[in-house]
C-alpha cells in the first residue's frame, strides 16, 4: 500500500471479533486485509539523521492520519451494527409483548449485540493505538524541529566550521594552534 493511500475497510465480522489477533504486536495492527505498520523508527533521530529524519516523517504522518481516518470509519460502521443488533433484537422482544426493561435486557444479553459489542471495542483499541502512534510521531516531529533550531542557533554563534570535518582534523587544529603557544618562533 502507498503512503497516500487509504487502507481498505473491508474487514469480516470474524477478524473484528478477534481482539487479541487483530492488535497483534505493539508495532502492529490489522485493518482489513492489511497489515499497517506503526515502526518505532520514525520516532529516531540525531544531529547527523536530521534531514534524512524530516524527509521521510512527513510522509509517514499522513499515511498514519490515514489509517486513523479509516479506524474511525471503522468504529463508527462497527458501532452502527451494535445499534443495528440492540434495535432488532429489542424490535423482536417488543412484537412478542415483553416490556420496555425485558426487550431491554434481552437485546443486551443477545449473542449479535455481544458480537457487535466485541467488534466495536476491537476497533476503538485499533483507533486508539494509530492515535497514540500519531501523537508520537507528531511530538517527536516538534522535538526535530526545536533541535533543528538549536543547532542553527550554534552554528550562527560558534560557526558552521563546527560541523564539518572528522574528528580527527579538529584534534589536528588544536593541537596546531597550541604548539604555537607552547613553541615560539626562533628569533634570528
Amino acid at each position: 500500500m502507498s503512503e497516500n493511500e487509504t487502507p481498505n475497510l473491508e474487514i469480516s465480522k470474524e477478524e473484528a471479533l478477534i481482539t487479541d489477533n487483530s492488535l497483534l504486536e505493539d508495532n502492529k495492527i490489522k485493518l482489513g486485509n492489511q497489515t499497517v505498520h506503526l515502526d518505532p523508527q520514525y520516532l529516531h533521530f540525531n544531529e547527523r539523521t536530521l534531514n534524512e529524519y524530516f524527509e521521510k516523517v512527513g510522509a509517514q504522518i499522513s499515511y498514519i492520519g490515514n489509517v486513523l481516518r479509516a479506524c474511525q470509519s471503522l468504529r463508527v460502521m462497527r458501532e452502527d451494527e451494535m445499534k443495528d443488533a440492540y434495535d432488532d433484537a429489542f424490535g423482536y422482544w417488543k412484537e412478542q409483548g415483553k416490556s420496555d426493561k425485558w426487550a431491554e435486557s434481552n437485546a443486551r444479553s443477545s449473542d449479535k449485540y455481544r458480537e457487535a459489542r466485541k467488534a466495536v471495542r476491537a476497533a476503538f483499541d485499533r483507533q486508539q493505538k494509530v492515535q497514540r502512534y500519531l501523537d508520537a510521531l507528531n511530538a517527536a516531529n516538534s522535538n526535530a524541529h526545536n533541535l533543528g533550531h538549536m543547532l542553527r542557533k550554534e552554528m550562527d554563534k560558534f560557526g558552521q566550521d563546527i560541523y564539518s570535518g572528522t574528528l580527527e582534523d579538529k584534534v589536528n587544529a588544536i593541537v596546531k594552534d597550541a604548539s604555537a603557544y607552547t613553541n615560539p618562533p626562533s628569533q634570528e
